[in-house]
């Protein structure tokens, strides 16, 4: 199972690089275009097989009944509300994908920890992946960013590794996750330098991608570490301080002064950043996005206010017949904008309920876990919970395979830490 979760990452880093993508105009190394972009389906083939592999080993009845009947009553709802607003039917069938693909991926996670399977070699190819975004990067910036002619939008927007099109705000949180975990693990190693080191390679996308949003999840995440992290000291909140204040002041002598985007925009300016898309394409903004969408649901019906509209009737379909009925072009296309108007109030708090577990189970797992690993992992992820419901703000995010696949294979590795933990507490209470 392990061998075949890793291949499934390395495709879903790689995949969406390798094959032709005919958005992009002018890049030559952001898309390579070796490969037919239906390739892509092999990653939902894969995903399929694990489903079926765990499936046979009747592992899924007996740990997710529930949460089988919940995902059948889902579809068949959103089908019917797909057809009642009389939706593209295709349209339903890849939002499905988006919503579902990811769920043999949480089974996996829970199936390898059961079975005490360890992470540390699917943790180990990750970091690999991730260190190739570098080179990439660089190749990016130096060949790709020249060729945009000004006023065909943000050249730096090409800088995106091997996440394929126009992806720096993927490339970025992703970046932010693997810069918490570096300086998670470097806490129990002889050999810390060569964690910051990794940690300070890995600014070099960000700086050059103009990923001004991996910053605003550093200063978050140095937060929560800082109140946090109870392995910290006063000394160790010290060298905290230090380290992200030297990030960011290095970050903004390159940004303003060797690259010179300082020029254009500020880097600390939150306000430019929630009206980015107003001020400069003319659409409406992040926040302007979301309550739009609320809006829209709440005018169609008092029903849809609770329903939303469907999978897909948000969505963009490049496959076959029309864009979902309820898109609009002019929104800020972000996660929580596409779902609150396909499932309406219930998805919405229900996906909110769902982070809130994640932080719960992570936080108590890293708190009564023994085990030094399982508390870096644990911990590493609640910080990355956080800062996925502000990336949610900035792009689809966790309809992104690069990103939910990782994070639900963590997902539910956590969760069953969690239920041991649980179970092994009950016991104990039990025999006293």
């Amino acid at each position: 199972m392990r061998k075949i979760i890793i291949v499934e990452l390395v495709l879903v880093f790689l995949l969406n690089w390798l094959v032709v993508n005919p958005e992009i105009i002018y890049g030559r190394f952001n898309s390579l275009g070796l490969i037919p972009k239906q390739s892509i389906a092999i990653i939902e083939v894969i995903a399929l097989f694990i489903f079926l592999i765990l499936l046979k080993k009747r592992f899924i009845f007996q740990r997710f009944n529930r949460l089988l009947i919940f995902i059948i009553v889902f579809v068949l709802f959103h089908l019917a509300l797909v057809l009642l607003f009389k939706g593209n039917i295709f349209n339903w069938v890849m939002g499905l994908k988006y919503y579902l693909t990811s769920i043999p991926i949480l089974f996996a996670g829970y199936y390898l920890a059961k079975n005490q399977i360890s992470l540390k070699p699917i943790i180990k190819v990750l970091a690999i992946l991730i260190l190739i975004q570098i080179p990439v990067s660089i190749v990016q910036f130096l060949f790709d960013v020249p060729l945009v002619p000004g006023g065909a939008g943000t050249p730096y927007d090409l800088v995106s590794g091997t996440m394929g099109g126009i992806s720096g705000n993927l490339l970025g949180i992703i970046l932010a996750s693997a810069i918490t975990y570096l300086f998670l693990f470097s806490r129990n190693s002889n050999k810390k330098i060569y964690y910051y080191l990794g940690i300070l390679l890995l600014l070099i996308p960000a700086i050059l991608g103009e990923m001004k949003i991996v910053f605003i999840y550093l200063i978050l995440i140095g937060g929560i570490l800082f109140f946090y992290y109870k392995k910290f000291k006063r000394k160790d909140k010290v060298k905290l301080i230090f380290l992200f204040g030297l990030l960011l002041t290095g970050f903004k002598m390159v940004y303003d002064y060797v690259l010179d985007y300082g020029n254009r925009r500020d880097l600390f300016s939150l306000s430019f950043y929630a009206n980015y898309e107003s001020n400069i394409k003319g659409r409406l903004s992040r926040l302007d996005s979301f309550f739009y969408a609320w809006e829209t649901i709440f005018n169609e019906s008092i029903i849809t206010l609770f329903t939303g509209t469907g999978i897909g009737n948000a969505s963009l379909n490049k496959f076959h017949g029309e864009h979902g009925h309820f898109l609009n072009e002019e929104a800020f296309q972000h996660f929580w904008y596409r779902l609150i108007l396909e499932t309406g109030f219930i998805g919405f708090l229900s996906f909110l309920f769902l982070l809130f577990y994640l932080l719960k189970i992570s936080y108590n797992v890293y708190l009564n876990s023994s085990s030094e690993f399982l508390k870096t992992i644990s911990f590493g992820f609640w910080c990355i919970v956080i800062i996925s419901f502000i990336g949610g703000f900035s792009f689809d995010l966790f309809y992104r395979i690069q990103f939910i696949y990782p994070f639900s294979l963590l997902a539910g590795y956590i969760i069953f830490q969690y239920n041991e933990i649980k179970l092994t507490n009950s016991t104990v209470i039990s025999a006293n």
